[in-house]
């Protein structure tokens, strides 16, 4: 994520909207690409629930408005799929909301409108 973030700086606007896919990153990570890019939204995938601690206080410290779902279906699969789809948000969102000490429901609600807002839907 760092190196991603390094090869970026420069190139791309300092106010691009970005979407660091599947983020498992710390919190001093968290606080570069903030630094670098105000406009920076994490997407977490249900295979946050294995994460570093770290990743994990990452993820309990972040502002609301930048939290993001994602299934990256067909790859992070769940322990009973073979497969994962765009089914298993809800899973992601139970991962998320255990993490935070959430209900599953407002990071649905609240991830939904980070998407909405981000991608201008």
């Amino acid at each position: 994520m760092l190196q991603l973030l390094y090869q970026l700086k420069g190139v791309v606007p300092r106010d691009q909207r970005i979407h660091v896919h599947c983020f498992h990153g710390g919190v001093e990570t968290v606080k570069l690409w903030i630094e670098t890019f105000p406009n920076a939204h994490f997407g977490y995938t249900p295979l946050v629930s294995s994460a570093s601690q770290d990743a994990k206080t990452a993820l309990r410290q972040m502002e609301d408005h930048r939290i993001l779902l994602e299934t990256d279906a067909p790859y992070f699969k769940t322990k009973e799929a073979r497969f994962s789809t765009p089914a298993f948000l809800g899973v992601a969102a139970a991962s998320v909301a255990h993490i935070r000490g959430q209900d599953p429901e407002t990071i649905l609600q609240l991830t939904a409108a980070n998407g909405r807002r981000l991608y201008r839907m």
